[in-house]
């Protein structure tokens, strides 16, 4: 969240998943990009990712991940973790720059 505030852009952070979706389900806000670990305690991020895309279909999807993973993410990027800010906001452009 700092890194992105420093580089002007807005950021949210959510404590866990289901805040995440409470807050979609309100749908006051809309989003340009989800940024998920893909493993987390009470849902997977695919999982987050998909409740999320069936509140807000448009919605850019970045996974982040210290584990090697191997199930198909369905085309989505993954940065691996530990990671710079500079290769973070490398993969944002680079997702939010696919249509």
């Amino acid at each position: 969240v700092r890194v992105l505030e420093e580089l002007g852009s807005t950021a949210t952070f959510f404590e866990s998943a289901f805040a995440a979706i409470a807050h979609f389900e309100r749908g006051d806000v809309r989003f340009d990009l989800l940024i998920s670990d893909v493993i987390m305690p009470e849902i997977s991020g695919p999982q987050l990712a998909g409740r999320l895309r069936g509140l807000q279909d448009d919605l850019k999807v970045l996974f982040a991940s210290g584990y090697p993973y191997r199930e198909d993410l369905k085309g989505e990027q993954l940065l691996s973790k530990p990671f710079t800010p500079k290769q973070l906001v490398g993969a944002m452009t680079q997702v939010l720059a696919n249509h």
